[in-house]
């Protein structure tokens, strides 16, 4: 079992708008959807009175694996929200003192005896090694393709920019994977993820690595016009 951290605890203080029952966290933060991990109180105008009627609020991205669920972004009040209410949501955050930091790309099934590289025309890297920590599952975030802005003549910000997102969470105890266990074979451009380590037991997160995992899509990718030339679908590490 790994070793985390002293929980760290978030507060959020949020004026209500009428008729709306969903309101999300800061970005970047998430809150892991499972009993006890969260309180909500509102103040309707004679101080803070603790609400159980409220759910956690799911980040709703079509596509994404199921395996990450968990990770909520919000809260959702269920009754009929008033104008001139005042919430407080307060969750915590327990934290693996560890980063997956040190990833390796590999060929998968591991064959020893043949040359590989990113540029090959055969036995190309097809997958990636993550250091090993007990107790833990290995989680892919995948980072956004839009940068953020507008989106022609819409006055209102649509996008918040580029940022990584829960993806793909690998059986517990596995550390190498294949290509096609984390990323969707049917991409034309490139896809990058980072890594961190999930324990099932509490929830807890590491920080996700630093290195990035970038796969090659549809097609050969000259990496911004230079050489050596990607095969399609190899990987390679930033």
């Amino acid at each position: 079992m790994p070793k985390h951290l002293a929980n760290t605890r978030h507060e959020m203080i949020v004026a209500s708008v009428a008729g709306k029952n969903n309101y999300t966290i800061p970005l970047g933060n998430f809150v892991w959807d499972a009993p006890g991990q969260s309180t909500l109180d509102v103040d309707t105008g004679a101080g803070f009175t603790p609400v159980t009627g409220y759910t956690h609020l799911r980040r709703s991205a079509p596509g994404t694996p199921v395996t990450v669920n968990d990770a909520a972004i919000g809260f959702s009040y269920g009754g009929v929200v008033a104008a001139g209410w005042t919430f407080r949501f307060r969750w915590k955050e327990e934290i693996i003192p560890v980063s997956p930091d040190a990833i390796a790309k590999v060929l998968v099934p591991s064959d020893l005896t043949v040359p590989w590289n990113s540029n090959g025309v055969v036995n190309f890297p097809n997958g990636i090694t993550v250091p090993a920590y007990p107790g833990t599952q290995c989680e892919f975030w995948r980072q956004t393709t839009h940068a953020g802005g507008r989106r022609g003549s819409n006055s209102v910000l649509i996008r918040m920019g580029r940022r990584h997102l829960p993806y793909f969470r690998g059986p517990l105890g596995q550390f190498t994977f294949s290509i096609t266990d984390f990323a969707s074979t049917n991409v034309s451009k490139r896809n990058r993820f980072k890594v961190c380590y999930y324990d099932p037991q509490t929830g807890a997160r590491s920080a996700l690595s630093t290195n990035t995992i970038v796969i090659c899509g549809r097609q050969a990718d000259g990496v911004n016009g230079r050489r050596p030339v990607r095969t399609e679908r190899s990987i390679w590490i930033e």
